[in-house]
């Protein structure tokens, strides 16, 4: 077809010019003149015209699968907003990294994937159960021995909301090390906000009294550029949900290798050597039962869940 339009164009280009120079005899030169120009304008607007029409054929080319994709992925994004039971959607709107085709979610129990409303209200309920939260934490000048006292800035938020005979508890911040614990980030200690809190910082004063184990650390870590603190506004509670699905490999690198048992055979079968403080009996419709109840219908191992506070409390004491 392009060859055809090729040939046409050059025949008339060819008669236009026989014609013109024939008629030279009966025209002004001027009135050739003005022709000839008109003719070759109106060959430079066929060909501009031509490559109009082949640029927009090759951009409306890949059109139609163009739309098509945007309708999929508004169809996702809608799913991701409000939630959807639509099977082909969930699985497009997971099928890429980092998800690689699994949900992260429990289908079974939510019968539908949840939307950004869902997901944005259980973020809430999780920072409210948690509490506030001050990262980055950093010394700003020594402990004082004798009262147990040390100024710290807050580098946000801004203001920090920290309020005077406040209570928080400190942490170190970064990975654990289960092998050698000292070595590792460590709990600091309970702490409460003394005299009046500026814009930027806080003075914190240990709750329990520092012996030299525990001022030696606090004074270690305070004099370390290296290592930054968190304040807690509650102390982290302990939940089955936090470690579950983690692999054997990633426990051990957040847990002492003495406890990493219990933790990975928390919902497993009991065994006869289980005592009743780490057996949980089930019915045959999943739902827990006292251990002693007819309707039992299997004992899963069930680990006990720590309280934090308490036991940091009682080892500060001994």
């Amino acid at each position: 077809m392009a060859l055809v339009l090729q040939i046409v164009v050059v025949l008339l280009v060819l008669v236009g010019l026989i014609t013109t120079i024939m008629s030279i005899k009966n025209w002004h030169w001027a009135q050739m003149l003005l022709l000839l120009s008109i003719f070759f304008a109106s060959l430079a607007v066929l060909f501009l015209g031509m490559e109009v029409f082949r640029i927009h054929r090759n951009l409306r080319a890949g059109m139609p699968a163009k739309i098509a994709k945007i309708e999929d992925l508004e169809e996702v994004n809608e799913a991701f907003l409000h939630g959807t039971r639509d099977a082909e959607v969930i699985s497009r709107a997971f099928a890429g990294d980092p998800f690689g085709g699994e949900v992260p979610y429990d289908a079974e129990a939510e019968g539908r994937m949840p939307g950004m409303g869902v997901w944005r209200s259980r973020i809430q309920d999780l920072a409210r159960d948690r509490g506030r939260v001050w990262r980055d934490v950093k010394a700003a000048g020594p402990v004082d021995p004798a009262t147990g006292r040390i100024p710290v800035t807050l580098p946000a938020p801004r203001p920090h909301g920290l309020e005077k005979d406040a209570i928080v508890f400190a942490f170190e911040q970064g990975p654990p090390n289960p092998a050698t614990p000292d070595q590792g980030r460590q709990f600091l200690g309970e702490f409460r906000v003394v005299d009046e809190p500026g814009e930027d910082g806080v003075t914190l004063e240990s709750v329990q009294r520092l012996d030299e184990r525990t001022g030696g650390r606090l004074v270690r870590s305070a004099t370390n550029p290296q290592i930054a603190w968190r304040l807690y506004e509650t102390m982290p509670s302990d939940r089955h949900e936090m470690f579950a699905g983690l692999s054997e490999e990633n426990l051990k690198t957040l847990l002492p290798a003495a406890t990493i048992n219990e933790y990975l055979r928390h919902g497993k079968e009991a065994t006869p050597d289980d005592d009743e403080y780490h057996r949980a009996a089930f019915d045959d419709e999943g739902k827990r039962v006292a251990l002693d109840d007819a309707a039992k219908v299997k004992e899963l191992y069930d680990r006990t869940l720590r309280d934090y506070a308490y036991m940091f409390s009682e080892l500060l004491r001994q």
